[in-house]
């Protein structure tokens, strides 16, 4: 007379088709107990697990699950050697899912954008060591100007742009990831000393050279103001400052080798996105890179 687990042995080496989604699904509703805490772990609602699990008790024609009073799921006998049988299988088939998944992504090509200034200097490479991409991606690079950054990223001409004193929209996610320094320029006929905080600026003969977005270099001069700077202006397209002024000019060359000057407001060295990019994760990455 054959013993009940050889009975299950013959059934179990002529199952049908089973999916590995069904293999997994057994497993964690095995390990978890419930259909809830199984769909949470699995990223899918509850009544397809259970579907998931009804569809495996028909293919295999025998209860896996029971349920008591308290809708605690156990395994069955026939649920118990059939876990036992698939488990390696199953690790097997996770193990090679991942393996898959990495290599997908170690293929993947990640366009990094900025624009020519960034190219001349060390500090977009300073920036793309911080944010640690190689592990992923492969890295290309694209010279786009400030003026065309956000239509290049909604267009998905490039993944990242990285810039100095570029806004954000709707659409965009905008990362700062460090302050840029400031250089201090006098005129031939500037009186004063060159300055070693914002409340220095009193004469009102100062001049902010502009960077990036027309927004951003409001913003800079109005926070100036409120750290103790009086007077002031924004550099004008052509236009040179007077015999008597001091500029003040952001240099994002400069940007991971020289420390910015402390307590000053100051143009911001930041990396857009657009918003659910399918690289979601390099948003974090990102965000661990800021210094701000």
């Amino acid at each position: 007379m054959t013993s009940f687990n050889q009975q299950h042995q013959r059934v179990l080496q002529g199952l049908p088709n089973i999916s590995f989604r069904q293999l997994e699904t057994l497993q964690m509703v095995s390990r978890e107990g419930s259909y809830t805490n199984a769909a949470h772990e699995l990223h899918i609602t509850r009544a397809n697990v259970k579907r998931i699990c009804s569809n495996l008790e028909k293919e295999v024609g025998h209860e896996i699950f029971i349920e008591d009073k308290d809708k605690l799921l156990t395994l069955s006998r026939f649920g118990t050697d059939l876990l036992a049988m698939s488990a390696s299988l199953t690790r097997n088939f996770i193990h090679l899912r991942e393996g898959i998944y990495s290599i997908q992504r170690k293929g993947l090509i990640l366009r990094l954008a900025a624009s020519d200034e960034f190219f001349c200097g060390r500090s977009f490479s300073y920036a793309l060591k911080r944010v640690e991409v190689q592990d992923l991606y492969r890295p290309c690079y694209y010279r786009i100007e400030t003026n065309r950054f956000k239509a290049a990223l909604l267009s998905s001409e490039c993944d990242i742009y990285f810039g100095v004193g570029i806004s954000t929209s709707q659409r965009l996610e905008l990362i700062d990831l460090e302050r840029v320094p400031w250089s201090f320029h006098p005129s031939p006929n500037y009186s004063a000393q060159e300055p070693t905080k914002p409340s220095d600026l009193t004469s009102g003969k100062w001049v902010i050279e502009p960077v990036g977005d027309n927004e951003c270099s409001k913003t800079v001069l109005d926070e100036l103001l409120t750290a103790g700077a009086q007077g002031g202006r924004i550099l004008k397209d052509g236009e040179i400052p007077k015999d008597d002024e001091i500029l003040l000019r952001a240099e994002p060359s400069r940007v991971g080798l020289v420390n910015p000057q402390d307590k000053w407001p100051t143009f911001m060295f930041s990396a857009a996105m657009k918003k659910q990019h399918p690289y979601a994760e390099l948003i974090n990455r990102l965000k661990r890179a800021s210094r701000v």
